[in-house]
């Protein structure tokens, strides 16, 4: 989901040239004395297209200068803009001579569905006037655009101004449908084109700044009548339609972006002598303290537990009802899959799942978005149900079994998430049906293990079982090996795979206690091409502070204390214009604010800071503000999600370093989602030791202006005032 994480305050770039003294306006006519602009990057799989589009944000609204089919989106027409009208992946379902409305007059019209050669006659027309049309070929993904290309747009020719992606075409015995998800479209019509002196609002333009490349996209630079400068930067952005889109930027300042040299490489976090795999020191260690994955609580709280047991996933036994620390520690079954590999099976077609396993399609009804799914094991059946492709509520199998699961009833053996069903037709005639899967779970339920104090695992012997409190202790087994030292096999809770499921942050539980190891981040946009949570640095670590989802209203200037110091204040809430501005306070001081928009894939705001331990672009708040509503009199924000690391007294762990009774003696990297890294900890003889939480400088600065965070001028947070009237 790609979200802007400010619309009018981080795409909109602000550099405002403040004194560093003073916040007098007379003192502050200065000129900017740097702009940083956010070029986009593609992701590293050649799966997904390295499309982009360039945009600028002005005075809330988002405006595309004009581009080419054969130019890079570096080379644009900075001061030739266009309103962004549409940019969704939503599916619209047109049957042959049907008109969808795009809006300001806009429409796209199915002339015509030829199935035999797998054709679409589109038509683009403005205000019931023909435009362009053109055939579209659904043959094969490479295919499935439609890029409307004009000539004559404020002087400029082969500018794009549409793009149309088609998903399916079906053919029923009397209906003809094509399937529609993906739309971009911009008000060329009405195209404009600034020169320098042009007035909008209180601000003048200033200068007009060109591209260069993809990391330099161009800017407008606007001033105001105090003399303080207002930049505008192109940034590049993901085409909402996952059939093109990449990388959106959302960020134009490098203040605020990791270069690659700032991203540090696992092999930086402890020398070679350091890191080695816990499993070749067995005989010294006495506590091994794993990174977990977990569910931020407010986007997904779907996870299930898992204890990696001698280098083998296994699963203790949990049911649908319960919560995962509920689950039983000493009942295990071996995990065979956790996967987001897309299958597509037509009627009967049966899919091998492993040791055994097996799930067959018996039918396919395309009418009823409906797949029939039968389970089984070595060719017996096990379970079947009927699917209907509803809402992803309903997408998802959940198979619970009570036989054959020593001693539990409704154990979660298997889940299934079904992501579309369609079919190929081929002279009018429907050849064949067939379901996409796109997520599958499984545990090796039929040989589940019941462990009991004294069994032994190769040369370790289990010594206690500790059963799960809550999602911060959900259980673990410990074993001692012959020489008699401890090592511990933690339960943690991990996010399934599939999308639909999953979102993760790296933990680790420190003799009691929840850090976070410090991960760069480029913010939720970038997901796909953010550092993966193993190549977090797990000997730097931050306190967490928040996980929480309970609801809190509050009203314009109310406080929101989020404990060690940390708070939010509602500085203002616009009801109409769906948006609050929202400020991050560390002991009264300011750290960061932002402006939160509640319009459909807004909601969320990630607080990144500098120079965390040594690190940039480390996320340290998230917040969810689910809506905003008048109540009377008063404005009420709605905040569903808190998330907050102590980074102001984050800490970096060495080699020797006691806590407690415990040495530090090796930090394991990272190296794949199986294996996010450890701290492992040796008994010392010495009684005195040092607390992780002891007081220690770290050299950050809670109000450090770095990027957004530099102070407003008082006549632009004047101007902000204004917009929300």
């Amino acid at each position: 989901m790609k979200k802007h994480t400010a619309v009018l305050l981080v795409t909109l770039t602000l550099l405002l040239a403040v004194s560093a003294d003073t916040a007098n306006a007379a003192d502050n006519t200065s000129s900017i004395t740097n702009v940083y602009d956010v070029a986009g990057a593609d992701y590293k799989s050649e799966s997904w297209s390295n499309e982009q589009y360039p945009v600028i944000d002005l005075f809330g609204d988002k405006y595309v200068p004009l581009f080419t089919t054969n130019g890079s989106i570096g080379n644009i027409h900075v001061n030739k803009l266009a309103k962004l009208i549409l940019d969704n992946n939503e599916t619209y379902t047109l049957k042959d001579g049907e008109k969808l409305d795009l809006s300001n007059g806009y429409a796209l019209e199915a002339k015509q569905i030829n199935i035999n050669n797998e054709e679409l006659w589109f038509e683009f027309s403005k205000d019931g006037k023909y435009i362009t049309d053109q055939i579209v070929s659904a043959s094969n993904e490479g295919n499935r655009t439609w890029t409307v290309t004009l000539d004559n747009v404020q002087g400029e020719n082969n500018i794009v101004v549409m793009k149309v992606h088609i998903k399916n075409i079906f053919v029923g015995a009397e209906t003809r449908v094509v399937w529609i998800d993906g739309i971009w479209l911009t008000d060329y019509t009405n195209a404009t084109t600034l020169k320098v002196g042009d007035k909008i609002g209180e601000f003048t333009l200033e200068k007009i700044v060109s591209g260069v490349n993809t990391s330099s996209m161009g800017s407008l630079v606007f001033e105001n009548t105090t003399g303080s400068s207002l930049v505008c930067n192109v940034v590049g952005t993901n085409y909402k339609c996952d059939g093109w889109s990449n990388v959106a930027v959302d960020t134009a300042n490098t203040a605020d972006t990791a270069s690659t040299e700032d991203i540090a490489n696992t092999a930086d976090i402890a020398s070679t002598e350091d890191i080695a795999n816990t499993a070749d020191n067995v005989s010294n260690i006495t506590d091994v303290c794993n990174v977990v994955s977990t569910s931020y609580k407010w986007v997904s709280n779907e996870q299930y537990p898992v204890i990696d047991l001698f280098g083998d996933k296994y699963v203790p036994l949990f049911t649908t009802n319960g919560s995962i620390w509920d689950a039983h520690v000493n009942k295990l079954s071996k995990l065979i899959l956790d996967s987001n590999e897309r299958h597509v099976l037509k009627d009967g077609e049966k899919l091998d799942l492993g040791q055994g396993y097996a799930l067959e399609a018996k039918q396919i009804s395309i009418p009823n978005k409906q797949a029939w799914l039968e389970f089984t094991k070595d060719g017996k059946y096990i379970d079947d149900r009927i699917v209907t492709i509803d809402n992803d509520k309903n997408t998802t199998w959940n198979v619970t079994l009570d036989n054959n699961i020593p001693g539990e009833n409704d154990v979660i053996v298997m889940r299934v998430h079904i992501g579309n069903v369609g079919g190929f037709v081929e002279n009018n005639i429907l050849q064949y049906s067939d379901v996409v899967i796109d997520g599958i779970w499984l545990t090796d339920y039929l040989n589940v293990r019941t462990l009991k104090i004294g069994d032994k695992i190769g040369e370790f012997t289990l010594e206690e079982i500790i059963s799960g409190e809550n999602i911060s202790n959900q259980g673990s087994l410990v074993f001692k090996n012959a020489t008699g030292s401890s090592i511990s096999c933690n339960v943690v809770g991990t996010n399934y795979k599939c999308d639909s499921w999953s979102n993760q942050y790296p933990s680790i539980n420190l003799f009691g206690d929840k850090y976070i190891p410090l991960l760069a981040s480029y913010g939720s946009a970038w997901e796909p091409h953010n550092n993966p949570i193993w190549q977090c640095h797990v000997d730097k670590l931050a306190k967490l502070v928040l996980d929480s989802d309970k609801k809190h209203l509050l009203k314009t200037g109310e406080k929101l204390d989020l404990g060690q110091g940390y708070s939010l204040q509602i500085k203002q809430i616009d009801v109409d214009g769906d948006r609050a501005l929202i400020e991050f306070d560390k002991d009264g001081k300011y750290v960061d604010d932002d402006i939160i928009l509640t319009e459909p894939n807004e909601h969320y705001w990630t607080c990144l800071r500098d120079d965390i331990q040594g690190e940039d672009n480390i996320p340290v708040l998230k917040v969810y503000v689910s809506k905003v509503y008048q109540d009377g009199k008063d404005s009420i924000v709605q905040i569903d999600g808190i998330w907050l690391i102590d980074y102001a007294n984050a800490r970096t762990l060495k080699i020797g370093d006691e806590i407690g009774e415990s040495t530090l003696e090796k930090i394991v990297s990272g190296t794949n989602s199986s294996n996010l890294g450890s701290l492992a900890f040796k008994k010392t003889q010495a009684a005195d030791s040092s607390s992780l939480i002891s007081k220690e400088e770290t050299g950050v600065s809670t109000n450090k202006n770095t990027g957004l965070s530099t102070p407003w001028h008082l006549d632009f947070l004047n101007f902000i005032t204004s917009k929300f009237q």
